[in-house]
């Protein structure tokens, strides 16, 4: 036990460090943030985690993030889908310790507005959403990419904590879905590396989101386990990664566009930000196009 307080790797590591030091008796006053060791292994650099709910019978650990206007998903209505603009803005994510993943449908420390209701399956099913998982950008607009600015969003922003996400780790899910993946210019130390501490997503479809890879809806599955991924979204499926040198590299030629940028405030968007665009890919009658970059203004290129 004593072990465990010196080097914690977990909230429950910290829990024991606080009853040995005699906090146990404020509950409240033991969550708060703790450098925590991967594996207990001092060798190796700390992270800083928000430990939450430090002496309870499930305590839980959390990245605190420096601002939730650029840590967001953004579902505008049109299309196949009805209601006001919903925003889910973040301010804490859960995550693993131990395998950094992020649980993306923990709203814990998040903070929404706006509600959409999606028909999908030819209008046989409806969907009622009044809160987005992190790392989604979702809508039901329509196929391709036109109209850009008021498609679906997502902007993640981990600067400051050490982490990044892998940009080739995001896949177009759901019906006649289109994603495109990019690294806002500013500061962007290293464009070439796939591990990045600030990603904008844009996506939709006709019941289409950019999301996570590992990312399958958690609504329904079709016969033979064949997923549709129109339905609803989230989970343990956001692997992140350390900052660091030695990450892998970007293959793809990077090309800078204006992008818009979602804000908080419902439909709102900033003026266009410089954007490296690292990787698009588009569904068209059920062929995926991957891995390059199409020019935004030329509407010519949509299912080349």
């Amino acid at each position: 036990l004593a072990l465990r307080a010196l080097s914690p790797a977990c909230a429950r590591d910290v829990a024991v460090k606080a009853r040995i030091e005699g906090g146990a008796d404020d509950p409240s006053g033991a969550d708060g943030e703790y450098r925590l060791w991967a594996h207990g292994d001092r060798s190796q650099p700390p992270l800083e985690l928000f430990c939450h709910n430090v002496l309870s019978a499930r305590p839980t650990e959390f990245v605190s993030l420096r601002n939730p206007s650029t840590n967001l998903s953004y579902f505008p209505p049109g299309g196949a889908a009805r209601g006001t603009v919903l925003v889910s803005s973040f301010s804490k994510l859960r995550i693993c310790p131990w395998s950094l993943t992020v649980k993306t449908d923990d709203f814990t420390f998040a903070t929404s507005a706006g509600e959409v209701l999606q028909s999908y399956w030819n209008g046989r099913r409806t969907l009622q959403l009044s809160e987005l998982p992190f790392a989604t950008a979702r809508d039901a607009a329509g196929h391709g990419r036109g109209n850009l600015p008021n498609r679906g969003q997502a902007q993640i922003d981990l600067r400051g904590t050490g982490l990044g996400v892998r940009v080739d780790g995001f896949t177009p899910l759901g019906c006649a879905a289109f994603g495109v993946v990019a690294v806002p210019v500013e500061g962007c130390a290293d464009a070439r590396s796939l591990v990045q501490p600030r990603v904008a997503l844009y996506g939709g479809g006709f019941a289409g989101r950019m999301t996570p890879t590992g990312d399958r809806t958690t609504d329904e599955r079709a016969a033979g386990g064949n997923y549709d991924d129109e339905g609803r979204n989230g989970g343990w499926v956001l692997p992140l990664a350390r900052e660091s040198a030695d990450a892998p590299r970007w293959p793809g030629v990077t090309r800078e566009a204006e992008l818009p940028v979602a804000t908080a405030d419902l439909g709102g968007h900033a003026s266009g930000a410089g954007m490296l665009l690292v990787d698009m890919r588009v569904y068209s009658d059920g062929r995926q196009v991957a891995a390059m970059v199409i020019p935004l203004s030329d509407e010519s290129e949509e299912d080349e």
